[in-house]
């Protein structure tokens, strides 16, 4: 995720450098948390967010607007990490659509 272009998105933190894509997922559990990227968009009006969760040995990546944790825009659960660029695009654009 070196390369990855955010665009005008403020990297709150982003855990994935200690994250190699060839591994499997059980070689990368010690790197694995619920905070592994935080991005935030238009002064924080919209915030994505991406996580590791043990209870559905999954990636789950939100869409949050105006702080609305408990009724996110946009949420999507993924197992592969080859995945995380392809899937954050998306939610890039659509940050960008609803502006």
């Amino acid at each position: 995720m070196e390369n990855f272009d955010f665009k005008d998105g403020k990297v709150n933190f982003n855990y994935f450098g200690k994250i190699d894509y060839k591994s499997s997922l059980q070689e990368d559990e010690s790197s694995l948390s619920e905070d592994m990227l935080s991005l935030s968009y238009f002064d924080n009006k919209y915030i994505i967010d991406i996580g590791w969760y043990d209870s559905n040995q999954s990636f789950i990546i939100h869409l949050i607007k105006d702080d609305d944790w408990e009724f996110p825009q946009k949420t999507e659960k993924f197992k592969n990490k080859e995945k995380i660029e392809e899937i954050l695009q998306t939610f890039i654009e659509v940050v960008y659509k609803n502006v």
